[in-house]
C-alpha cells in the first residue's frame, strides 16, 4: 500500500491534484473577496446614507431646540425673543377684578421698523433683535405704546388679550 502511494505521488498525480486544490481554494477566496469587497461598498453607502440622515435630523433638531431669550420687561410683563419672533406676555391681577391677561408678537422682519419708531432714529446698530430687547428692557416699554406705534404705522403684528 505505501508502495502504491509513493508510485502515485512519484507519477506526479498528486502534484496535480494539490495544484488543482490549491486553484480552487483560490478561486474560492477571490470569489469571497469579491463578496467581501461588495459587502463593504454596500456597509459604506449605507453609513454615508444614515450619517447624511442624522447630520439631517441634527440640524432639524437644533432649529427645533433653539429656545427663547426670555427677559423681563416691566412688572407685568416677559418679553421672548427667538430667532424669527418677538412675543411680550403680559397680565394684571387686580383684586376684586377679573384678571386681564394679553399677548402680543412681531415678526423680525419688522423689528428694525419698530426700533427706529421707538429710539425715534435710523441709526441703529447691526444687531437690531438685541438692541430691541434691549431698549424693551431699559425702559419698561408696555406693549399698549407698542401695539400703539404697529398701528399708527402700519407694522404687521399680533395682539389678543382675554379676561
Amino acid at each position: 500500500m505505501i508502495k502504491k502511494l509513493f508510485n502515485w505521488l512519484w507519477k506526479g498525480n498528486a502534484d496535480e491534484n494539490i495544484e488543482q486544490k490549491e486553484y480552487e481554494s483560490k478561486a474560492g477566496m477571490v470569489e469571497e473577496s469579491g463578496e467581501e469587497q461588495e459587502q463593504e461598498e454596500l456597509d459604506t453607502v449605507s453609513d454615508k446614507l444614515e450619517e447624511n440622515q442624522g447630520a439631517s435630523s441634527k440640524i432639524q433638531e437644533s432649529k427645533e431646540a433653539v429656545e427663547p431669550i426670555s427677559f423681563k420687561i416691566n412688572e407685568t410683563e416677559t418679553g421672548y425673543l427667538s430667532p424669527d419672533a418677538l412675543q411680550i406676555d403680559g397680565a394684571s391681577y387686580i383684586e376684586g377684578m377679573d384678571d386681564y391677561e394679553w399677548i402680543f408678537q412681531i415678526e423680525k422682519k419688522d423689528f428694525e421698523a419698530l426700533l427706529k419708531l421707538l429710539k425715534r432714529t435710523n441709526d441703529l446698530s447691526e444687531d437690531v433683535p438685541t438692541e430691541l430687547m434691549n431698549y424693551l428692557k431699559e425702559n419698561g416699554t408696555k406693549v399698549s405704546e407698542i401695539r400703539d406705534l404697529c398701528k399708527d404705522n402700519d407694522i404687521k403684528h399680533y395682539f389678543q388679550n382675554w379676561m
